[in-house]
């Protein structure tokens, strides 16, 4: 065999190896960045919902905060609940979240798995804040 030969087999072998891990950083680096954001996002819902003035308002301060975020980060149909409680000074407000993540060679049956990612973020209102 020549040694053309033999770099031309060694390509042939090679390079779908290569590929797969080129294709596969990719992916998980797409995850990582989807669970970043929808970690920011549950964040930047619990921290506004707890700068509310009350419980009315809790909800749609989080669910603005939740909505920019998870614009900015792109994420795939996110999913959200704010549970502000009673809403008491020293209380906490909860934001449990969850989107999904579709990876894989686009077009090509059978290689699209898709990721669920879920994120719960708390955020504790204030002792000494003003009373509305």
């Amino acid at each position: 065999m020549s040694a053309r030969g033999q770099s031309l087999l060694e390509l042939a072998l090679a390079l779908p190896v290569l590929l797969l891990l080129a294709l596969g950083a990719v992916d998980l680096t797409r995850l990582a960045v989807a669970r970043s954001g929808l970690d920011a996002a549950s964040a930047a819902s619990a921290a506004a919902a707890a700068r509310a003035p009350d419980a009315r308002h809790a909800g749609q301060a989080g669910a603005t905060a939740f909505r920019g975020v998870a614009t900015a980060y792109r994420l795939e149909e996110p999913g959200f609940v704010v549970t502000v409680g009673s809403f008491q000074r020293g209380g906490t407000v909860s934001v449990r979240a969850q989107t999904h993540v579709s990876l894989g060679l686009i077009g090509v049956p059978g290689l699209r798995p898709v990721w669920d990612l879920q994120s719960t973020a708390v955020a504790r209102i204030e002792d000494w804040r003003s009373r509305p």
